[in-house]
């Protein structure tokens, strides 16, 4: 039996040792404010770098990492890979849409990320040390499958101010931004400005990108340079999402009916691996 199904179905069984039993949404609604999610990551390592060379630009924008498709049963846990993307096979997908459990708003995303400019700037040097004036970032979109079985960038929400890079730093440093099913800045607000002030574009606040979620989805993690002598270096990136786990008995049917694809011969493609290369 899947992991995750027997660790949620310890938890649900706990509650029916109460001498008073509770209605199955309100263990939901408990487990769901405990933050007890279900969570998929991938982690890239990988050293990547983009830049922009006498007007004439030189991979200014690159896709670093793709991650696991969202709530997608086989994908929950952690993952490593040493190359550019990850992502499972359409079997799991379709397998999904007919069994799975119902789509949820992902709780948390978190990026974790690894990067540097070029570490010096010839104008603006009271920049140095902040964001002000950076022209490295971050930026992150959605990719979901047609119905042609091909993933295709979704236009919204797409997000280029994910995290800006540190000014004139030649030193990696490690950034966290975390999004949230409650995240509602408005524009002009304390919570948008503090954000702008981190480098990070308030929108990318305003909950739009978590509630446009669709399960099967893939994040997409890019990175880009502007204006010449500005180059940004990735060599480490993480992306994780958590979602809750509603629907028992339609979570139980789903995994075993994972089961018996697997046993029957299919594979889920695309998994990293210690052997998946750049």
């Amino acid at each position: 039996m899947n992991q995750l199904l027997q660790t949620f179905l310890k938890v649900k069984r706990c509650f029916e040792l109460f001498s008073v039993s509770l209605p199955d949404e309100l263990i939901d609604d408990i487990i769901d404010a405990a933050s007890y999610w279900a969570h998929t990551s991938i982690t890239v390592n990988r050293t990547v770098h983009v830049h922009t060379v006498h007007g004439a630009s030189i991979k200014p924008d690159m896709m670093y990492m793709r991650a696991l498709p969202l709530a997608v049963y086989g994908a929950e846990g952690d993952f490593l890979s040493t190359g550019r993307e990850a992502c499972l096979s359409l079997v799991g997908y379709l397998q999904l849409n007919q069994f799975g459990h119902p789509p949820r708003v992902p709780n948390l995303i978190r990026f974790q990320l690894w990067s540097h400019d070029q570490g010096w700037v010839s104008d603006h040097r009271s920049h140095q040390g902040t964001y002000e004036g950076s022209y490295t970032w971050f930026d992150s979109s959605v990719e979901r499958l047609n119905s042609t079985s091909y993933l295709t960038e979704v236009d919204e929400p797409s997000f280029d101010d994910l995290k800006k890079i540190i000014v004139a730093n030649s030193q990696s440093t490690r950034y966290i931004v975390t999004w949230t099913n409650l995240d509602n800045v408005k524009e002009s607000s304390p919570e948008a400005i503090a954000a702008e002030t981190r480098g990070q574009g308030w929108r990318s606040y305003d909950g739009s990108f978590t509630h446009d979620l669709q399960v099967g989805d893939c994040i997409t993690l890019r990175m880009r340079a502007r204006f010449p002598g500005w180059r940004m270096d990735v060599v480490k990136a993480k992306i994780t999402v958590y979602w809750a786990v509603w629907d028992i008995r339609t979570l139980a049917y789903a995994c075993c009916l994972s089961s018996f694809i697997m046993y029957m011969g299919f594979r889920f493609k695309g998994f990293p691996d210690s052997t998946d290369q750049p």
